[in-house]
């Protein structure tokens, strides 16, 4: 049975999202009890924040302060003791909102979906059939998750200086003072992407690894063994990730190398 005992506060961070917020909106409002809609734009020059105004978000600006401080931001802005991160190029699916149920547990600080990229894309929607069905561990993504407001602040928050990463950083956070983070594979979303896009995305991401303070042996070693992975994501999800799966390790590598030299 879906536990829905109150309505939650809907946070969501964009920056020129107008060819995906009206449809991620609308799936929102269908899906979620909504207490409020808070949009944190990132310094959009598309019509992503009139697109929002539509549904009667309430608009907060960040300042271009990248992804970490729009999250912390947020923090300051929700006041539903469970609130929710979806991003504004996520799609949910219409059982999204039975993450709820994991909120029983008081232990429970996150509960997130699955998200596929690209899916209309066969060779992404390959790799990400693969990762659903191979990867024991699934990653920490605030994209599309309900959060337990007093647990995050409880374990320091969001770090406002990563431009991506966060939500890594904060599971990790949250493990250590032994809250939980659950990722149901069953609900799934979707993030339209091209192979370019999902590239690009891998280098952002690589520059919050490095903010985060890995050490460049992590970026440098799933470069390295990518070659392998590769040829089972070739024998069997899609033989163009025979090329395209190291391409997204070393973008990431890459992203890595960019943060170090801004520093």
């Amino acid at each position: 049975m879906t536990f829905k005992p109150f309505k939650v506060d809907v946070a969501i961070c964009v920056k020129n999202d107008a060819g995906t917020l009206r449809y991620v909106l609308k799936r929102v409002v269908r899906y979620v009890p909504l207490n409020r809609l808070i949009v944190i734009d990132g310094g959009s020059d598309d019509k992503s924040v009139e697109i929002a105004r539509e549904f009667g978000a309430e608009i907060y600006l960040d300042e271009g302060r990248g992804l970490g401080y729009a999250r912390s931001m947020a923090l300051r802005l929700v006041e539903t003791p469970i609130f929710a991160f979806i991003d504004g190029d996520t799609f949910i699916p219409k059982n999204w909102f039975d993450l709820i149920k994991y909120f029983k547990d008081p232990k429970v600080a996150v509960a997130s979906g699955f998200t596929f990229f690209g899916p209309e894309n066969p060779v992404l929607r390959a790799l990400s059939e693969y990762q659903l069905q191979r990867y024991k561990f699934m990653s920490a993504s605030l994209s599309n998750a309900l959060l337990r407001l007093k647990h995050v602040k409880e374990a320091g928050g969001i770090r406002e200086d990563l431009p991506s990463g966060e939500d890594g950083a904060l599971q990790r956070k949250l493990l250590a003072k032994g809250f939980m983070w659950i990722v149901d594979r069953r609900i799934i979303s979707y993030q339209p992407r091209r192979l370019r896009q999902h590239l690009a995305h891998m280098r952002w991401w690589g520059r919050g690894t490095r903010a985060v303070g890995d050490s460049v042996l992590k970026p440098a070693w799933f470069l390295m063994k990518s070659p392998v992975t590769a040829i089972a994501l070739f024998l069997s999800a899609h033989p163009v990730l025979l090329l395209y799966y190291p391409m997204l390790k070393l973008h990431g590598y890459l992203g890595y190398l960019d943060e170090a030299k801004a520093e």
